[in-house]
């Protein structure tokens, strides 16, 4: 699993088929993997109903926090934020700094969509400390919220219960829920001056709300002299407190739908492809036998030993392995122009795929953005070895 972990920068998905009475046992399996680098990996598992009470889980594994190598302050592995960006999708608050105990802080960009939050802050800590010491930054105890007590982001069980507690919320700690959104994160420092160090955030969810105002609330900064040594950083403590209302066009983005005009694939169901500004989500279902690490007929007690054997080998399993094994593969959308846009993994509810008694359900998110559709687009998959090709036109 750790050799998977090192490598593995693009979409990661694994189908983990499970009665539904293992459910539990599974996500806390899951959620106990975590490796030196990644302080808080963040895995959201999705569900879906299948025949026999059989649940079927899908897990996706986000890399590290630490992204040293960024495009336009942002994502590398996300293109399409940094194209929405070059056409002006990003806000820039008049925002005055929060000041407490001597450290300031404010939010200098802004942007906001389906499933990404991303923020730089301008930290500048109090006097003292040399900006040029400190490698890594952790807002250790930040809880995001909007205006209807939606939890956007946090990462601090106490925080939590704590906000839940005095608006009456009954959240269960990393558990979504409608006002409990569950969000990931990854952050690195873009650059630092005499003055103040940039910070940027990226958050990632399945759905964030139609915010318009989020408000950002903390009382500890940790600065990080030396990255893996604990010992070797600076505890800041204090209160800030930033407010930043949301765009219109962020909150009522429109987006464009295409429908399926040809399909070289006949077992093929359903297909569905949707542009923003920032991507596009594709998902299709096809009808096939499901492969499932049992059989429908096997009793509790061996469904499970066959489960758990079933893990135990992907537990073991190369990088190689692992891609030989991938059903989808080589994923791409073409527009007209003949460019061609592949996948993102700035999320890890971007891409992956379920089985159930009907089939396969998958789901991926591409680079394109409304700034470069066309009235055509082409997507390209190969599945089990099969290129798929479906020619789509605009609603």
């Amino acid at each position: 699993m750790k050799d998977i972990d090192s490598q593995i920068k693009k979409d990661l998905s694994a189908d983990l088929p499970l009665p539904e009475s293992f459910t539990n046992m599974v996500r806390n399996t899951v959620k106990s993997q975590k490796s030196k680098k990644q302080k808080k990996k963040v895995i959201i598992l999705k569900t879906m109903a299948a025949a026999c009470a059989c649940l079927l889980i899908t897990t996706s594994i986000v890399f590290a926090k630490d992204i040293t190598k960024f495009i336009n302050k942002f994502w590398k592995e996300n293109k399409g934020i940094d194209t929405a960006i070059e056409n002006g999708y990003i806000h820039q608050p008049n925002m005055e700094y929060s000041e407490s105990n001597g450290t300031k802080l404010k939010v200098n960009e802004f942007l906001m969509d389906d499933n990404n939050l991303c923020l730089t802050f301008s930290l500048k800590p109090k006097e003292g400390i040399n900006l040029n010491n400190i490698q890594k930054i952790d807002f250790s105890d930040m809880i995001i919220t909007d205006e209807n007590k939606h939890i956007l982001y946090c990462e601090d069980k106490d925080t939590f219960e704590e906000y839940c507690k005095k608006n009456q919320l009954d959240n269960v700690w990393k558990i979504e829920s409608e006002t409990n959104i569950n969000s990931g994160s990854n952050w690195f420092i873009p650059s630092r001056s005499e003055e103040d160090i940039q910070l940027v955030y990226n958050l990632y969810a399945n759905q964030f709300p139609q915010s318009k105002k989020i408000t950002i609330h903390m009382t500890q900064i940790v600065l990080f002299l030396q990255e893996d040594k604990s010992e070797e950083n600076i505890t800041l403590t204090g209160e800030w407190e930033l407010t930043i209302d949301v765009p219109k066009e962020f909150y009522q983005s429109e987006k464009i739908v295409y429908q399926v005009k040809e399909c070289n694939y006949p077992n093929i169901k359903s297909s569905k492809i949707t542009v923003s500004e920032t991507n596009t989500k594709f998902e299709m279902e096809i009808e096939e036998k499901a492969e499932l690490p049992y059989e429908m007929t096997d009793d509790e007690e061996t469904k499970e030993r066959k489960i758990n054997e079933y893990i135990e080998k992907q537990n073991q399993e190369s990088f190689e392995d692992y891609k030989n094994r991938k059903k989808f593969k080589n994923e791409y959308i073409e527009n007209e122009k003949g460019e061609e846009f592949y996948s993102t993994s700035s999320s890890m509810e971007n891409s992956g795929y379920s089985n159930n008694n009907k089939g396969v359900k998958y789901w991926q998110t591409f680079t394109l953005t409304k700034y470069q559709v066309t009235d055509e687009l082409i997507v390209h998959i190969t599945y089990q070895g099969d290129e798929i090709i479906i020619k789509a036109v605009k609603e």
